[in-house]
């Protein structure tokens, strides 16, 4: 599944001196295979986009993440897996760990895990790391989109362990 942004630039904006200025209007984060089936979820979810004037011809989308789910689910994922339940001796005292990381930062994407726990940390590891899952969709983004994209990864594998 893969996540996109819609905007527009309709609507108005008005700066503090009464001038109109130019307007980039963020409708909302989306799923789907394409960027049709992404636009149709955002309008089901957000009815009042329509409602309030927007035309789908005026939508503009940009893909902000591309999971190839073959790599992610059969490789990058069981590789996480594997890196967290070595974080410590054992799978207990591992599990026991991200437990802790989960309780302490509920709100960060991988509960601080990657940057504490000992998980890749560098850019080039990272890149290396997709390269090797064979995850081509990675190769286009940058250096903070695969970084934040890792993150959410380490973040599920953890839940996941847990639940």
């Amino acid at each position: 599944m893969n996540e996109y942004l819609i905007y527009t630039f309709g609507g108005f904006c008005q700066a503090p001196n009464g001038d109109s200025i130019d307007n980039c209007q963020v409708l909302g984060r989306a799923k789907g295979e394409d960027e049709v089936e992404a636009i149709e979820n955002l309008l089901l979810e957000n009815p009042w986009i329509i409602g309030s004037g927007y035309e789908r011809k005026d939508f503009m989308i940009v893909q902000i993440l591309n999971t190839n789910p073959e790599c992610v689910l059969y490789k990058v994922f069981p590789h996480i897996e594997h890196q967290l339940l070595s974080m410590c001796d054992t799978k207990e005292e591992s599990l026991s760990e991200i437990k802790r990381y989960i309780e302490n930062f509920p709100h960060e994407p991988d509960f601080n895990i990657v940057q504490y726990g000992n998980l890749l940390v560098y850019y080039n590891q990272l890149r290396e790391f997709y390269h090797s899952c064979g995850c081509k969709s990675m190769e286009d983004k940058s250096d903070d989109e695969v970084w934040e994209t890792y993150k959410k990864h380490v973040g599920y594998v953890a839940n996941k362990l847990l639940n």
